[in-house]
C-alpha cells in the first residue's frame, strides 16, 4: 500500500482515501488516547484558537475524515478556510479554520495540542514557546531570502499561557504524563511509518499545507503561497487569493 508519488512527494487523493479506509482502527484508538487527558472547561475566550496547531498523520486523518463527511456547503466552507489559512498565515494572525464564533466545529475530534493547552505547567509552556520562536526566526530568514519581509507582529505573536482552563478537582496531570500521551499518539501514527514521516518532513506537521497540496500538488501549493504572500506584502492586493479560493474544486467527491 502506498500513496501515488510525484517527484517523491505524496499527492494522491486516491492514496489518501486508501489510508483513510485502512486506518479506522487506529483512529478509534486515537480517541482512547485522548480520553487519558483530564476533562476541562474554560471561559471560551478562544485564545488558544489563534492558530492551527502542529499535528501528526493520524490526527490529520481523523480531521480529514470528519471534514469529508460534512454537509456539502459546510465542507466547501471548510476547504476555503483551511486553504486561506495556509496561504495567509505568514502575513496575518489568523484564527483556527475550525472556529465558528466561539464554537469549535471539530470539538469531539479536536487535536492533542488543543486538549493539552492549559494543562502544561507554565515552565514547560515557556519551553514550547521558545521552540516556536526559533521556528519563526527560521521562517523569517527564509522569506527574506525570497525578497519578502513578513510583518513583525505576526512573527512575534505567541499564544499566551492560559490560566482559565480548569480541571475537575479530583483530576491532575503532569508534564511527563502529557508527554507520555503525546508519545503514544506519535507511536500510533508511526504505524503508518512512510506517510507519518512524510507528513512531518514534507508538510512540517501542518494540516493546512497537507490539504493545500491535495488540491494543487505540493510544488504548486508552495509556489502559490509565495505569489499570494508577495502580492499581499509588496503589492497590497489579494486578487490572486480570491481567484484561487473561488475556483476550489471539491476534490473528495
Amino acid at each position: 500500500m502506498s500513496f501515488k508519488y510525484k517527484d517523491g512527494i505524496m499527492v494522491s487523493i486516491q492514496g489518501l482515501k486508501l489510508i483513510l479506509s485502512q486506518s479506522a482502527k487506529e483512529r478509534k484508538e486515537l480517541k482512547k488516547l485522548y480520553a487519558q487527558l483530564p476533562e476541562t472547561r474554560c471561559r471560551r475566550r478562544t485564545i488558544c484558537c489563534s492558530l492551527l496547531p502542529e499535528i501528526n498523520l493520524i490526527e490529520a486523518l481523523s480531521v480529514i475524515d470528519l471534514v469529508i463527511h460534512l454537509p456539502d456547503d459546510l465542507r466547501r466552507q471548510m476547504y476555503s478556510k483551511i486553504i486561506s489559512y495556509f496561504f495567509l498565515n505568514p502575513v496575518e494572525i489568523l484564527m483556527c479554520p475550525f472556529l465558528d464564533g466561539n464554537e469549535c466545529l471539530i470539538y469531539e475530534e479536536r487535536l492533542f495540542g488543543c486538549r493539552a493547552y492549559g494543562l502544561w505547567s507554565m515552565d514547560y509552556y515557556d519551553k514550547l514557546a521558545g521552540t516556536s520562536r526559533q521556528g519563526k526566526e527560521y521562517i523569517r530568514t527564509h522569506w527574506e531570502k525570497l525578497g519578502v519581509s513578513l510583518p513583525r507582529d505576526v512573527l512575534e505573536f505567541q499564544v499566551p499561557y492560559c490560566t482559565y482552563v480548569k480541571k475537575r478537582e479530583t483530576e491532575c496531570i503532569t508534564d511527563a504524563q502529557l508527554m507520555h500521551v503525546y508519545g503514544q499518539i506519535e507511536e500510533l501514527s508511526g504505524k503508518f511509518s512512510q506517510w507519518h514521516r512524510l507528513f512531518q518532513q514534507i508538510y512540517f506537521s501542518d494540516l493546512s499545507f497537507f490539504i493545500a497540496s491535495l488540491f494543487y500538488g505540493t510544488s504548486e501549493a508552495v509556489n502559490l503561497k509565495f505569489a499570494i504572500v508577495n502580492d499581499v506584502i509588496n503589492r497590497g492586493t489579494r486578487a490572486r487569493l480570491k481567484t484561487v479560493i473561488n475556483a476550489l474544486p471539491d476534490v473528495f467527491m
